[in-house]
Parts: structure tokens; sequence; C-alpha cells
């Protein structure tokens, strides 16, 4: 059934017969039902409510690399999502980003530069395992990694701890 965009190119927020998408790549799905789409020539992170309601959480609408808060921060295409069980969203970009959104707080912050087209991108249950297909070069990689997690009191931390992403010779 549908569930929102107009069915014309454009990055209108609101409900559901006026919300539009330029080129709607990669979905994510959270507990609640709530939805994540990349929104690759709109360059955002749109949230799409189960009621159809469309609102942008990150990015300008213009390409770019910025990390920051929500619509202050900028994407070049983002194509490949995935939410983890904390509410992290990783996301690949065409241009060869791997970033992440805090879905708590609107952080978005860079994980890496050294892919050529992270397109797919997943994690283990455990959290503890990143798996990243690079299209353009035929190559999947596997990281074990300290994905961030929420604290023992609920919070989420603002920023990416310090970590080491490393397979082989392959680094993050």
């Amino acid at each position: 059934y549908f569930i929102a965009g107009q069915g014309s190119a454009g990055t209108n927020d609101g409900p559901a017969t006026s919300a539009r998408f330029k080129n709607p790549h990669g979905i994510a799905v959270a507990p609640s039902g709530d939805m994540f789409v990349g929104d690759r020539e709109g360059h955002s992170i749109r949230k799409v409510l189960a009621s159809g309601w469309t609102t942008t959480i990150a990015g300008t609408n213009a390409a770019g690399a910025t990390d920051a808060v929500g619509v202050f921060a900028e994407f070049s295409s983002p194509y490949s999502l995935h939410l983890d069980a904390n509410g992290f969203l990783f996301i690949g970009e065409h241009s060869g980003e791997l970033r992440l959104l805090d879905t708590s707080n609107g952080l978005v912050s860079t994980l890496s530069t050294a892919f050529t087209q992270p397109l797919a991108v997943t994690s283990n249950a455990a959290g503890t395992s990143l798996y990243v297909c690079d299209f353009a070069v035929g190559k999947v990689f596997a990281y074990g990694v300290a994905l961030p997690v929420v604290t023992p009191n609920g919070a989420t931390p603002t920023a990416l701890p310090a970590v080491s992403w490393t397979v082989g010779q392959a680094a993050l």
C-alpha cells in the first residue's frame, strides 16, 4: 500500500500525499515502524512515520560532506542505509563515504572515506561486526568493530568513540 510520496521529484516534507522525494534509495525500518529513506538526489535522510508524514532529519539538499547535526549536515548521494538496534543509522554514499547518523540527536559523523561506492551496509545482530559491499571494486569487507553503544543510563554518546576497525590489511 501507498506510504508517502507525491510521485514527482522534489524535497517537500509534509503529509503522505504532499511529500516529495528526489530519487529515493535505501530504506531502514525502526522497531516503531518509522522508516528512514536515503534521498539520493536530495542529498538528505528523510524520516517517514507510519502515517506517511515525512520530514528531512539530516542533510541540506545540496551535495557535500559536512559532519554536523540534522539539516546542517551534508551528504553526497546517500544510497544504502542500515539501522542498528541502538538507533544508529549507517549510511553508504554513492560518492564513497560511510557515514553514521545518531537518530536520537541527529549527529552525523564520517566513519570512512576509503570506499569507492559502499552501496550495501549492515551489521550483525550483536553489533560487533560491520559489513560493507563496495560496488565499484567488487569487494565485500567485514570489520570487527566497537560500534557505538547506548550507555548504561540509557544516554546515547554525542560523538563517536575512538575505534579501530581493521581486518587483515584493510583498515577503516
